[in-house]
């Protein structure tokens, strides 16, 4: 059995982006774990945070509480937490680790230096692009570097797509995220664009007159 750690610094970022992940790799017979701040638990409310916790042990997960900061965080708080980090993946021998948000990706991929273990960062979307401010810049040596300890960076947008071409990573997957094809969209017939309002007001018993807003 695959023994497989997903990290996100807030829980908030596995409830609102990874559940379907999670379903995957427990339908395939893998023993996953979840590393995460359960407590300050970010952008959810407290019910929310709880219904999660249930969620993830009615799946057979295993929950690690790991005391993330806020933002950024400060020096000596990242410092234990990779210490954490580190004694976790130490002790259970993961055959795979997935990482999420931008501290929590830095941080795993700091604590499992030199132990072999495989690491996958999904990047849901970096400070830096091309013609964004000079400040965020800042942050790309620090992500060059890290691109060494990845094996392999799931992507969501071109943007950032075409800055992974420049991190010195064994392998890039660009993978659709939320949004919509505007110019396929644009591109459409008016005759077919009208059909299509047609047809999708009258599965919402709406007329031809009602104000929609979507």
């Amino acid at each position: 059995m695959k023994k497989v750690l997903m990290v996100a610094a807030k829980a908030n970022m596995i409830q609102q982006f990874n559940m379907r992940n999670l379903a995957i790799l427990t339908n395939l017979g893998a023993e996953v774990h979840v590393a995460a701040d359960f407590e300050n638990f970010g952008t959810v409310d407290d019910q929310t945070n709880c219904q999660l916790i249930m969620d993830l042990t009615e799946m057979g997960i295993v929950l690690h509480q790991i005391n993330f900061d806020r933002g950024l965080g400060r020096l000596m708080v990242n410092y234990q937490v990779m210490t954490q980090l580190r004694r976790l993946i130490g002790e259970n021998q993961y055959d795979l680790i997935h990482v999420h948000s931008p501290i929590g990706a830095a941080l795993t991929r700091l604590a499992s230096w030199g132990t072999g273990c495989p690491v996958i960062y999904t990047a849901h979307g970096f400070h830096f692009f091309r013609g964004g401010p000079l400040k965020n810049w800042l942050v790309f040596p620090i992500e060059w570097f890290l691109a060494w300890l990845t094996q392999h960076l799931l992507v969501i947008n071109h943007t950032d797509e075409a800055v992974s071409r420049f991190l010195p990573v064994q392998r890039v997957t660009y993978l659709p995220s939320i949004g919509a094809p505007v110019q396929r969209s644009l591109a459409v017939l008016p005759v077919t664009r009208l059909s299509i309002r047609k047809r999708m007001r009258a599965c919402l018993d709406l007329t031809s007159d009602d104000f929609a807003i979507i």
